[in-house]
């Protein structure tokens, strides 16, 4: 399959549209049509349970991270995104990069990359370094998943509760953190959590993770 890697102009126009949404921002009259079915994993470099989602600031300061979007059904205008994979690595509210998986076309890409800032305000930061289509890998058992891109890699852990099952946290996240309600939220721990890009290095353990189920759609103008 032939990657796509974007030019800098469309890296350029896709910056603008983290930062405004692909133009008028969702629900406003001339906002593209979308609607998103997909599953949401989040590691980051907070500890356990991740302090943001509750409205308090995030433990070291800054957070680090990684959020994997596998949308199931989906589309940002005319474009559908059924079984799109993208992955966002980075810094929150500082800067972020975009890696979808090499089977999406440039249409998909450009599409996806300017749906996650129309359905979830975390992803709208204006300093979009990167926009790449890579090989992304995903494996999961009832116990752990392990997400990899070439120069990305998290591994997580379910935590489980006293009686065996895993921890389910529900009502998340804060009205005060920028995200849609998060569905069936399951909470893990980070074995490995890393990214060594050229340009930004990072590496963790031990820390925040979950999984939770997405479902938005465009809101009524």
């Amino acid at each position: 399959m032939t990657r796509h890697l974007l030019t800098i102009a469309t890296v350029l126009s896709l910056t603008l549209a983290a930062a405004c949404a692909a133009g008028p921002r969702a629900g406003e009259p001339g906002s593209p049509a979308w609607s998103i079915e997909a599953d949401y994993t989040d590691c980051c470099c907070c500890a356990v349970s991740c302090p943001c989602l509750f409205g308090s600031a995030p433990t070291r300061g800054y957070c680090d991270g990684v959020t994997l979007v596998e949308i199931e059904r989906g589309h940002f205008g005319d474009v559908r995104l059924d079984g799109v994979k993208v992955l966002a690595v980075y810094r929150g509210g500082d800067w972020i990069k975009f890696y979808v998986a090499d089977e999406a076309n440039e249409a998909q890409t450009e599409a996806a990359v300017k749906l996650l800032p129309t359905f979830e305000d975390f992803f709208a930061v204006e300093n979009v370094l990167e926009v790449k289509n890579v090989p992304l890998s995903v494996e999961q058992s009832a116990d752990r998943m392990r997400i990899s891109t070439p120069n990305t890699t998290a591994e997580i852990e379910v935590m489980k509760g006293k009686n065996g099952e895993p921890i389910e946290i529900a009502n998340l996240p804060s009205p005060s953190f920028p995200a849609p309600p998060f569905q069936d939220h399951v909470q893990y721990r980070s074995i490995t959590l890393r990214h060594d890009g050229e340009d930004k290095r990072f590496e963790y353990a031990g820390t925040n993770g979950f999984t939770a189920r997405i479902e938005a759609v465009a809101p009524l103008h």
